[in-house]
Order: structure tokens, then sequence, then C-alpha cells
């Protein structure tokens, strides 16, 4: 899978519950990182990081509700993590 971003820039300013609408001006042209497959971006993952994904996307699924905060902050640590 490849992703291609133009102009590359964030949709995310706060990490809370305002950028998670799909209709703010800032969707425009870039990518929301909350929509990242951590486990696709490359088959090279330590095993302790893919353990840890993997342990979050259980608890998360099983919730009634996205809490989009905590996997917002999540998924852009891991990404550090991962760069």
């Amino acid at each position: 899978m490849m992703i291609q971003l133009l102009p590359i820039s964030f949709t995310a300013d706060r990490g809370n519950w305002s950028d998670s609408y799909p209709y703010r001006q800032i969707f425009c042209f870039a990518l929301n990182p909350i929509y990242i497959n951590l486990l696709e971006i490359t088959e090279k993952l330590p095993i302790k990081l893919e353990a840890e994904i993997r342990e979050f996307g259980e608890s998360q699924e099983k919730l009634n509700e996205l809490d989009y905060p905590t996997v917002y902050a999540f998924k852009v640590e891991k990404l550090q993590q991962i760069y």
C-alpha cells in the first residue's frame, strides 16, 4: 500500500475532538494521522512496537465509541517512533 500526499501536512492542530470534524478547511489537501494503519507502514517494525500497536488496537475495538484524543495521541507517538 502506498499513500502520496501533496502537499504533505497534518490535518490536526489540537489532538482533540475538534480535529475529527471532516469539513474543516485544514482537511482539504492533507491526511489526518488517525487514518494511517501503523502496521502497514513498514514490514520491519520492531516486535515490541508491533505488539504495542496490536494491543492498543484490540483495547480500542472493545470500546463502544472512538476515544479520538487517545487514539490520536497514540498514533502520533508511534509514528514518531517508527520514523
